[in-house]
């Protein structure tokens, strides 16, 4: 697990980390870094829920993709970045834009890769 720590004065990175820790000096909480694929079910084609989830996840800083899957009652979503904006944009996906019907959402978290440089959607 990689952890990316602000302080006052510094950023560190750490390979391994636990919750908390001092640097410094200074106590800092910790930035977990992690990625999830999600599977988004319902009345989620045709209603602007790529757009959605593009835009929110640019706002919190992560990176992937989203994508509609054949079927037409189905996206995937791959995001990657800090598990706290992950975990933001998961509450978004389970109930979507205005005209959106959210069924159910998959998710598989994982380990953060750094496979993205920005947030995409790709069709």
């Amino acid at each position: 697990m990689v952890c990316i720590v602000w302080t006052a004065s510094n950023l560190v990175i750490l390979w391994e980390c636990s919750d908390f820790l001092r640097v410094y000096g200074e106590e800092v909480t910790l930035l977990e870094r992690a990625s999830f694929l999600a599977t988004v079910h319902g009345l989620v084609q045709g209603v602007f829920f790529r757009a959605f989830v593009h835009e929110r996840a640019k706002a919190l800083g992560l990176t992937g993709y989203v994508k509609n899957l054949s079927g037409g009652r189905s996206l995937e979503v791959y995001a990657e970045g800090d598990k706290e904006k992950l975990e933001e944009l998961l509450a978004h996906l389970k109930v979507g834009p205005r005209r959106a019907r959210v069924e159910r959402v998959d998710v598989e978290w994982s380990e953060h890769t750094g496979r993205f440089e920005r947030f995409i959607l790709d069709f």
